[in-house]
């Protein structure tokens, strides 16, 4: 199905190049620049970086979503009444909106560059991966570190989104974006085979963590090298 989408997009879909605006000091309209190829802005170094980042926090997030309700289940103790999973959910939701709007104070004060703040939070988010995945867990502990994690998701998701927009051309968006994509829709169902079943908590946590701590590895290189 995603090979057939891919096909249709990649011929029936048209960049949107804006609209071509009159010169001001000729009636007649300015020619618009060449349009970049998709490999001129793929190969691009920082491209690559957010790209993978992304792949990457997207993947760990999407294993997450399948198994933070059997890790807090497998930690209730039998006698005990049901998780009230809808206030979990609403508190980890409410956490990541929190993150969100630190978000735009921190940066509306400009106290630090996109890039290192994502190296910075991608590493907050591997120590909660890793520490979910190490050894026994406290279902009071578990849901914090749930919290944290989707704090992190919060700051991540805009920062990422803002490193995109900064980096990548109006009129190669939409196919960079839709290429984008694929990775992360490859990595998700290989993931998801790979762990198989409910019983592989520490493995799941694991995995997530190698994968944020791969993108930290790139994004602090990134960073380093002068990304925004």
């Amino acid at each position: 199905m995603l090979t057939l989408a891919l096909a249709g997009i990649r011929h029936l879909q048209v960049e949107n190049f804006g609209g071509v605006k009159p010169s001001s000091r000729s009636s007649s309209p300015e020619r618009p620049q060449p349009r970049p190829s998709l490999w001129s802005v793929l190969k691009t170094p920082s491209i690559i970086a957010v790209a993978f980042a992304s792949t990457m926090v997207d993947g760990s997030m999407n294993l997450f979503g399948f198994y933070w309700l059997p890790t807090l289940s497998s930690l209730r103790q039998v006698s005990a009444s049901e998780l009230p999973y809808g206030t979990i959910f609403s508190s980890m939701m409410a956490a990541s909106m929190a993150a969100a709007l630190a978000f735009n104070i921190v940066m509306d004060r400009q106290m630090f560059s996109y890039s290192r703040l994502a190296a910075g939070i991608l590493s907050v988010a591997a120590f909660c991966s890793s520490s979910l995945a190490a050894g026994e867990r406290t279902e009071g502990a578990t849901f914090w570190l749930f919290c944290l994690l989707q704090a992190c998701v919060g700051v991540l998701t805009p920062c990422i989104g803002v490193l995109k927009g900064r980096l990548i051309e109006d009129d190669a968006r939409t196919t960079v974006y839709s290429v984008m994509r694929t990775p992360f829709n490859i990595l998700a169902v290989v993931s998801l085979l790979a762990v198989k079943d409910n019983s592989n908590v520490d493995g799941v946590f694991t995995t997530c963590a190698l994968m944020l701590v791969a993108s930290l590895a790139v994004m602090w290189a990134a960073s380093s090298r002068g990304m925004p």
